[in-house]
């Protein structure tokens, strides 16, 4: 008669380090985020109650990263502008803000059409719209297809 029952399948019985290390960051990058080696080993023993709040702030970070990375572009941009503007041999000639206004719409249109082609490109744009409208660019984020979520 059996008294008594052990199971452990965490790295007892099968080694499942090999695979959360694979997994993991492929299945974050399906969504558009990274995951490094260290943070997918950070999963490893966490439980139910514990392993979705980790998930949810290493994406955070990612998410965040990625926003650092867009204001730096945007910062080196407009010290490139200000550098052109103390060039004496470079005119800038402003857009009426109806041709500037054309423009956008028509880059906007650009990026739904595209990303409309493929289920990573239609998640870019989902997760473009929620940005814009998160960091203030609701006409634009309205554009392409945001709808403000209801409370």
């Amino acid at each position: 008669m059996i008294k008594a029952v052990i199971f452990d399948m965490d790295g007892t019985l099968i080694d499942t380090e090999k695979y959360y290390r694979i997994f993991w960051p492929m299945a974050l990058k399906q969504f558009g985020y990274e995951m490094t080696d260290e943070q997918a080993l950070s999963m490893r023993s966490l439980g139910q109650p514990y392993a979705p709040q980790h998930l949810k702030d290493i994406i955070i970070v990612a998410r965040d990263r990625a926003r650092y990375q867009s204001a730096m572009v945007y910062v080196a941009e407009v010290k490139a502008r200000e550098k052109w503007k103390e060039n004496s041999k470079i005119k800038i000639i402003r857009w009426s803000p109806e041709d500037e206004k054309k423009a956008r719409e028509t880059g906007l249109k650009l990026i739904v059409n595209e990303c409309s082609k493929t289920p990573e490109g239609k998640e870019y744009l989902r997760i473009y719209r929620e940005t814009l409208w998160e960091l203030g660019y609701k006409q634009e984020a309205k554009f392409i297809g945001y709808t403000p979520k209801k409370k």
